[in-house]
C-alpha cells in the first residue's frame, strides 16, 4: 500500500494480476507495442524502439498521488507474462474509478 492512499499497489483476480510496471517488463512491452495499427490507434510511436519502452516504464512508475492514476501492467496469474496495461482514473470526489 501506498503511504500517501489507500489504494493497492497490485490486484490479483483467478486469472490476471495487475501489478506496477517494471523495467524487466521492456521486451515484453516492446513486443507488444511494436504494431503498427496499434500505434496509428492509441497514438504511439512506430517502430516502437527500447528507449520508447524504457520511457514508459518510468514515467508509469512515478505514480502520484494527487493525480489518482493508477497504471498496472496486465499479466496472466499463472504464467506472469505481460498481456498488456491499464490505467486507473481515481475519481475521488465521486467515490469511484
Amino acid at each position: 500500500m501506498n503511504e500517501e492512499s489507500n489504494i493497492d499497489e497490485s490486484i490479483l483476480t483467478s486469472r490476471l494480476y495487475l501489478r506496477r510496471s517494471l523495467l524487466t517488463d521492456v521486451s515484453d512491452i516492446i513486443e507488444l507495442t511494436n504494431n503498427e495499427f496499434l500505434a496509428d490507434m492509441a497514438d504511439l510511436p512506430y517502430p516502437y524502439l527500447h528507449r520508447d519502452a524504457i520511457k514508459w516504464v518510468i514515467s508509469k512508475s512515478r505514480r502520484q498521488s494527487n493525480e489518482h492514476c493508477l497504471p498496472y501492467v496486465i499479466t496472466l496469474a499463472a504464467s506472469k507474462v505481460v498481456v498488456g496495461a491499464v490505467t486507473v482514473l481515481m475519481q475521488v470526489k465521486l467515490n469511484q474509478a
